[in-house]
């Protein structure tokens, strides 16, 4: 044997069960070190798979299973001895078919399938953010090839996004979908594992920048007043979403009416409710006086309409919700960053804002991390403690002088 020659075998692929209680059967490509795994349409338990290798197989339908795998194990062979120089790329070619191939291994191809998912998943925010990504890389250099993903294309990439000025954070948001998309590429047989490129390349990260407003400026906000009602209802939703566990506006407008208790409701984050499928919790968020107001104020009166606030109506596609949250959130923004300015207060205090003051101020207040962790409905620690924002100065002296203050 030709220990230079590409080899194919087939192999149950256990990783994944499906359903009905199979494992799809692949064929994997050896050359030179390097492996590649290709789909097949079939799909057996362990146990039928077993019997295959029986001389004496005497089931019919997996008899057919078996003529079918080994006729694409001598295709495929067949297309390995017509290459002159092996290359998974010319293998691809001659074996799945060249425009075939070109499609799968594009890129750019490769993240439409993977942000139609999650459109198909209505997880709108997510596609959006992959469109992003995808956009940008496509502004770094067009038709890039998966294989063509190396460390030094992450090195150039990352060049390039430092050059237009963008954050280490949004830098790593980038490549972190990318890591997604190549690990997409990577299962699906694309691209060998061996061509792994994020090895030994590390994703930049910073700490967020805090955006938390200080108690002084809170008060300033719940004192505010005015006569103008577009106003009047920024603020009021601001301070719904910084009073109420600090509850992204997205939260809010899905409320319903029956999420409502005497004393408190409860939610599960739109954010993890659909990608996180284990330990689901919902947050249970106490209603003081002033959350009471701001619903009995501005909630719906229309029987027909399901949610508790008149922002969504009954029978919306998901990209709707996503655009009629996003305009929401844009009115509550706009009219913000003018109190802002009547009362004097320099930095942004947008929707974000107060999801990061109730986390915040509960810190110098002397709540547990652990309490906040679960009213802002994290599933780590690490994820609660880049929220909050670090102890003020005063703070610090205070806690000092109680040192000798004994």
């Amino acid at each position: 044997m030709d220990i230079n020659k590409a080899t194919v075998s087939s192999f149950l692929d256990k990783r994944r069960e499906k359903k009905n209680n199979t494992y799809p059967v692949k064929l994997i490509v050896y050359f030179e070190g390097e492996k590649k795994r290709y789909k097949t349409s079939i799909s057996l338990t362990e146990e039928d798979w077993s019997k295959l290798t029986n001389p004496k197989l005497r089931d019919d339908n997996l008899r057919t299973i078996k003529r079918k795998l080994t006729n694409l194990i001598e295709k495929a062979n067949k297309s390995i001895d017509t290459l002159d120089n092996f290359t998974f790329e010319e293998f691809d070619n001659k074996f799945l078919g060249e425009k075939t191939n070109k499609s799968k291994s594009i890129l750019e191809e490769l993240f439409n399938d993977y942000i139609l998912s999650l459109e198909q998943a209505d997880r709108i925010g997510s596609a959006w953010s992959y469109l992003n990504t995808k956009n940008s890389i496509k502004g770094f250099k067009s038709n890039v090839k998966i294989y063509e993903v190396s460390k030094e294309f992450l090195l150039s990439y990352e060049k390039y996004l430092l050059n237009k000025s963008l954050s280490p954070s949004t830098i790593g948001i980038h490549m972190r979908q990318l890591r997604r998309i190549v690990n997409v590429a990577i299962n699906d047989g694309l691209l060998p594992v061996q061509k792994y490129p994020f090895k030994g390349y590390t994703i930049p990260s910073s700490r967020n920048i805090k955006k938390a407003l200080t108690k002084e400026q809170v008060k300033l906000l719940l004192n505010y007043q005015t006569e103008d009602k577009d106003v009047r209802k920024a603020i009021d939703f601001w301070l719904f979403s910084y009073i109420s566990n600090g509850i992204n506006i997205t939260d809010v407008c899905l409320l319903k009416p029956e999420n409502l208790d005497k004393d408190f409701f409860s939610i599960f984050r739109a954010k993890t409710r659909n990608t996180k499928k284990k330990d689901l919790r919902p947050i249970k968020v106490p209603l003081t006086e002033l959350s009471k107001t701001i619903i009995e104020k501005w909630r719906n009166r229309n029987s027909h309409n399901p949610y508790l606030f008149p922002v969504l109506d009954e029978g919306l596609t998901a990209k709707q919700i996503k655009y009629r949250i996003q305009d929401f959130i844009y009115f509550i923004n706009k009219h913000m960053k003018t109190v802002a300015k009547d009362l004097g207060i320099d930095t942004k205090i947008g929707t974000y804002v107060a999801r990061h003051t109730h986390a915040t101020l509960l810190k110098r207040m002397g709540a547990p991390t652990e309490l906040i962790k679960e009213n802002l409905g994290h599933s780590s620690l690490l994820t609660t403690e880049s929220y909050l924002d670090d102890f003020t100065d005063d703070f610090k002296k205070d806690f000092a002088q109680m040192l000798v203050d004994l």
